[in-house]
């Protein structure tokens, strides 16, 4: 079976996903998860198929550019996975997407002098564009479908690491006056499609 970890910066104890696993859909799904914080990632000798890095809450855990490419560089060092990836969710520009997207052009709004050498990465450029950055947007950010906090400091580390990657993003806002309300009204609700795209890909990787 397929070993997936589910990365938190919490124990599992703290992780609702992991009870929402564990009580709903454990005996269904074709993958092995494991749920290990960056403290028990440094400790373990393990290995992993897949590394999935979520982020819904940036006002729980601090998500942004520098966490997310730090976490999952020191992972992807240390676990060695064939692919990575990044569940969260993201305000849209375009009003004709909602649900779960994935995501395939990764572009950088804030020009960080860290990443500005590469300021698109590309991996299906059929897929929708999301742009990344370190602020909340309330204005339409032109050039991309959506915005998020993370996405493209994520794609990065998978371009140096030679690792596959692919992005999911639940559009919980569409960006404009009432983005941080909609935002709170609807940051849980994807992660249960979230996860039939998962065990979808893993029967077909099988």
């Amino acid at each position: 079976m397929i070993k997936v970890l589910y990365f938190s910066r919490e124990n599992r104890d703290g992780v609702w996903e992991y009870d929402y696993i564990k009580n709903e859909i454990l005996n269904e799904i074709e993958f092995k998860p494991y749920f290990l914080s960056l403290d028990e990632v440094r400790e373990t000798s393990e290995t992993f198929d897949v590394f999935i890095y979520s982020c819904r809450d940036p006002s729980i855990y601090e998500w942004g550019y520098m966490p997310s490419y730090d976490d999952v560089l020191e992972c992807v060092s240390k676990l060695k996975p064939k692919i990575v990836i990044n569940f969260g969710t993201a305000g849209s520009c375009n009003r004709e997407l909602s649900g779960l997207i994935e995501c395939g052009v990764f572009t950088d709004r804030d020009d960080s002098s860290r990443f500005n050498k590469d300021s698109k990465i590309i991996t299906d450029n059929t897929l929708t564009t999301i742009s990344t950055g370190d602020n909340f947007i309330t204005e339409k950010s032109e050039g991309c479908d959506l915005v998020d906090m993370e996405a493209y400091a994520i794609a990065k580390v998978c371009r140096i690491s030679n690792t596959n990657f692919k992005c999911y993003k639940y559009v919980t806002d569409y960006v404009g006056s009432n983005s941080i309300q909609e935002w709170e009204d609807n940051v849980h609700k994807g992660f249960p499609l979230f996860l039939e795209k998962l065990d979808d890909y893993i029967k077909n990787a099988i």
